[in-house]
């Protein structure tokens, strides 16, 4: 019962915000009644609507299953009456959608910086491309590399050891496969999220 009541005053609260903020927003405020009164949240922030600094932010969260209409419509009734009437109002929409919960693709070998780069092949396999990435030019990034034939990271990365050469050109070419295969998979996971919005799910 608390509960509910609390929900009736906030929601009576925010009715006289918006009666209040729709009758100071008139052109000829000395004529028309602003109703401050009508509940505490207006009388403590009567100055907010009246001050010709004052700014204030709006913020309504709807739902986009289709059993809250009444509320979303409701919702959206109340910010108009609350913003309509500013001339300085201005209107910015941001799409939420589940699919924000994934986390992002890891960065492909191809954006790396020199020092992303570096601290990889010092990592790699225990260690065992240190000495190559410490002697590797510094000014060769991710995008640099990833263009390179496999002689390029025999001849200059590995001062000709062919079998060392190899193993890091198929080091770089596998992690350059799987940051792809992520990206795809986040792109399908963005997809259906968004699908499934659409349809209220």
């Amino acid at each position: 019962i608390n509960f509910a009541q609390e929900c009736l005053r906030a929601i009576a609260a925010a009715e006289a915000a918006a009666d209040s903020a729709a009758a100071a927003g008139e052109r000829a405020p000395r004529a028309v009644h602003v109703p401050y009164r009508a509940s505490t949240l207006t009388r403590v922030l009567s100055d907010s609507f009246t001050h010709p600094r004052a700014l204030v932010a709006v913020l309504a969260t709807v739902s986009p299953g289709c059993t809250a209409t009444e509320h979303t419509l409701h919702t959206l009734q109340t910010v108009t009456a609350m913003c309509a009437l500013d001339g300085h109002t201005c209107e910015e929409s941001v799409d939420v959608v589940a699919a924000q919960l994934y986390p992002p693709p890891p960065v492909p070998p191809k954006d790396w910086p020199h020092e992303t780069l570096l601290e990889w092949m010092c990592a790699l396999k225990a260690g065992r491309f240190r000495a190559q990435a410490l002697a590797m030019p510094t000014d060769l990034d991710g995008k640099r590399l990833c263009r390179m034939p496999a002689t390029y990271f025999t001849q200059v990365l590995c001062a000709g050891n062919d079998a060392l050469g190899a193993a890091l050109y198929n080091e770089v070419h596998t992690e350059m496969d799987l940051a792809s295969r992520l990206k795809h998979e986040h792109v399908k996971l963005m997809r259906n999220a968004r699908s499934a919005a659409k349809l209220g799910r």
